[in-house]
Formats: structure tokens, sequence, C-alpha cells
């Protein structure tokens, strides 16, 4: 949802590189949906945290959130199951979803990190 997000407010992906080991580097497609230990590197950990500031500083990110498709709401739901998909798809809390991607903003704004 939050890659979702970041899309929304501007973001757009530069992809990842390869987890360190790769028998094969030559064949990652750059994905970020997997936890496979791929880096985000330093040019697009700033874009993406970038495009959360506009997100966190928009007084209307509630309804950009209510506003995301159903669509978008099931990939979540089954990438993360539904427990940890229950925190971030059907926000009740706005200024405390707000605050959770103001700290998403300050990890990436500390530069390259991978996905693990």
């Amino acid at each position: 949802m939050v890659l979702g997000l970041a899309r929304r407010y501007g973001w757009q992906p530069q992809g990842t590189e390869p987890p360190a080991g790769m028998d094969d580097p030559d064949a990652w497609e750059g994905g970020y949906e997997s936890s496979d230990g791929q880096r985000v590197p330093p040019a697009d950990a700033k874009a993406l945290a970038d495009a959360m500031t506009r997100a966190t500083d928009d007084p209307k990110l509630h309804e950009t959130v209510l506003r995301m498709d159903e669509r978008d709401r099931k990939r979540v739901r089954q990438q993360l199951g539904p427990e940890l998909a229950a925190s971030y798809v059907g926000v009740k809390d706005f200024e405390e979803y707000r605050q959770s991607l103001r700290e998403f903003v300050a990890f990436c704004r500390k530069g390259a990190f991978r996905i693990e």
C-alpha cells in the first residue's frame, strides 16, 4: 500500500538492485514487492521519501487512501495477509497512519536500504 501511495504522489520507481549473492544477478527484474534482500539505491530511497513527504503533508491523505481501488486493496491483503493488511487497508486512525508514514520517510532519508 505504501508503494501504491508513493506512486500516487509522484514516485517513479527506478528498480532495485539484486540481492547479494544471487546466482544470476542479470536475471533480477528490479522488483520491490518481495523480501529477497534486494537493495533500494540511494537516489530511489530519496525519491520515495520525497513522494511520501508529499503524501504526509497532504491534508486530504485520508481521501486518497479511501479512494484506492478495490484491486489495490485485494493485492495488499494477498501480499500481507488479512491481519497485517488490516493495519493499512481500512485505516481508521489517519493521524496515526500519517505518523507511521513519517517514520518510513525518516528511514528512507537515511539512504539505501535492503528489503528483507
